[in-house]
Order: structure tokens, then C-alpha cells, then sequence
């Protein structure tokens, strides 16, 4: 391994921690990912933002609103029905459980993919300004 890679896995490393707000708010599927991001990318150079950041993905916040999201679907599935439903028949389909993660799943990797492109730009910003 010569210098160059040693130094661009440096810049990556230090690049992942930059971003680590961003990437715990992500994971934890936080209501606020988005701003925590933005915090994170345009004022996370100053210690004081990027600490802001870190104790907002860390926060709960979302947790009630899953919560009663819960409570709400288990209520509704406890409630009888008059006459049961098959999308099938009408068609359009019943939306399930399966859509919601869907859904997720793609946020999720809309998010992965903006931290990656983040982390490269900062690491070829840095590569330029040691050439």
C-alpha cells in the first residue's frame, strides 16, 4: 500500500465520521433525517453543529408517532368488517406491510447513496487541495 491509498483511506475514515450524524439518523429511520443531514453537510465542520447533530440522531424523536401508527393499525385490524375487502376482484390491491417496507427500503438507499457521494466529494475536494 503506498502513501496515496494510505491517505485516501484516512480521508474516508475521517469522511465516515464527518457524516456519522447523518448516518445513525438514517439507520434509525429518525423523523428528521433530512435536516440532521443538512445540519451534518453544511455546518458540521464547526464542532459545535456536528455535536448538535450526533445528540439529534441519537433523540427519539418519531418514536410517538410510530407508536400510535402501531396502536392505530392494531385497532383497525381488531374492528370487524361488513363486508370483506378483495382489491383483487375491484382492481387495485390492499396495501400491506410489504409497500410500507418497500418504501423504506428505497429511502434507505436514496440516503446510503447520498452519504457515499458526500463522503467523494470530500475526499477528491481534499485529494485536490494536498495536489
Amino acid at each position: 500500500m503506498d502513501h496515496n491509498d494510505n491517505g485516501s483511506a484516512i480521508l474516508f475514515g475521517i469522511a465516515l465520521l464527518y457524516f456519522l450524524p447523518s448516518i445513525i439518523a438514517s439507520a434509525r429511520r429518525h423523523q428528521s433525517a433530512m435536516a440532521i443531514f443538512m445540519i451534518n453537510l453544511l455546518l458540521g465542520w464547526t464542532a459545535l453543529f456536528w455535536l448538535i447533530a450526533f445528540i439529534l440522531s441519537l433523540t427519539n424523536a418519531g418514536a410517538n408517532e410510530r407508536k400510535m401508527l402501531a396502536e392505530l393499525r392494531r385497532i383497525r385490524s381488531d374492528v370487524p368488517q361488513a363486508v370483506p375487502f378483495d382489491g383483487e376482484e375491484r382492481g387495485f390491491a390492499r396495501p400491506d406491510a410489504r409497500s410500507d417496507h418497500f418504501a423504506y427500503t428505497v429511502n434507505q438507499i436514496g440516503w446510503i447513496v447520498i452519504t457515499i457521494l458526500a463522503i467523494f466529494v470530500v475526499i477528491m475536494l481534499a485529494a485536490n487541495a494536498g495536489a
